[in-house]
């Protein structure tokens, strides 16, 4: 397996396949190699987040991933702005995330709304 890439993040499915976050600014997605370290496939579209419409399809940065017992691949993200965990299943397409506050870990504010939150 080459290490041409700057990774941040690494899991290894039930399978033996290896996912890698790879950070570099042309690329900003998930690599997915085989058991015998052949690069198969990426997951999430290359080049980090883009102006415009939000695309849960893009990654700014991850800072763990994990591989759980259906093989779904979660992606923890390291930015403030959305904080964020992606689920994606094993062939790449992604299937949902969970967005949280900036304030993450403390702080945050009452909704004037609504004065149960």
């Amino acid at each position: 397996m080459s290490c041409a890439f700057t990774s941040r993040a690494l899991a290894c499915g039930p399978d033996g396949q290896i996912f890698i976050f790879d950070s570099g600014k042309d690329r900003k997605n998930i690599r997915v190699y085989d058991a015998s370290g052949k690069f198969t496939r990426t997951i999430g579209k290359t080049g980090g987040y883009q102006r415009g419409a939000w695309d849960p399809n893009r990654f700014d940065n991850v800072s763990a991933l994990a591989v759980d017992t259906k093989g779904q691949i979660w992606a923890v993200g390291t930015s403030y702005w959305p904080k964020r965990v992606s689920l994606w299943s094993n062939d790449g397409t992604f299937l949902k995330e969970f967005l949280g506050p900036t304030e993450y870990g403390g702080g945050g504010c009452l909704d004037p709304g609504d004065k149960r939150r």
